[in-house]
């Protein structure tokens, strides 16, 4: 799942048309709707909880992909018990909402991390480097954690690297997969 409050769009595509490349039978339930594979189901937002559902029950499907917002998350929670990549593009910047007694910077956060709860030990939390709050949930990953973003000299990137984590950033246009042992030009 990918969870954020901008950005998710291009990054739920990407993550479902790499998936595809790879040859995986992918769905997505985004904003913009729901597809299998390439075709499009339904046509919307289909972040809600039952567009998940029905795209875990088709057996058509091997690789999912899902987009959450911070209002989904709070009012429906996710189709999914566990996960094995939870990406979470950004948090800081993740409104408040009183409606949902939700009034508090530290309620919000308890929202926002549920993506990076569900991932298991063998998956990978992916987090945006840019993000201080993104960035303090690491700690609460019990699988791996990778950082992204824009440049390698990103404080956060470094550092993670240099601990033998995993990072991607953008050098000279072209998307660099990192550790400490060494770098990989995806595309």
């Amino acid at each position: 799942g990918v969870t954020g409050v901008r950005g998710n769009r291009q990054l739920t595509r990407l993550v479902a048309h790499l998936l595809q490349l790879s040859g995986r039978r992918t769905g997505l339930a985004s904003a913009e709707g729901l597809y299998f594979d390439r075709r499009e189901v339904k046509r919307g937002d289909c972040t809600a909880w039952e567009c998940g559902t029905q795209l875990l029950m088709n057996k058509l499907v091997d690789a999912a992909v899902f987009e959450h917002g911070p209002e989904r998350l709070a009012n429906e929670g996710t189709a999914y018990d566990y996960c094995q990549i939870g990406i979470v593009t950004d948090a800081a910047d993740t409104p408040l909402m009183p409606e949902r007694w939700l009034d508090d910077a530290d309620l919000m956060f308890r929202v926002m991390r549920t993506q990076v709860d569900l991932v298991l030990s063998y998956g990978t939390a992916v987090l945006n480097a840019h993000d201080a709050v993104a960035l303090e949930m690491a700690r609460l990953s019990k699988g791996a954690v990778m950082l992204y973003g824009t440049d390698a000299a990103l404080p956060a990137i470094a550092a993670h690297r240099a601990s033998g984590g995993r990072v991607v950033f953008l050098r000279d246009g072209r998307v660099v997969m990192a550790a400490a042992e060494g770098e990989t030009v995806l595309f």
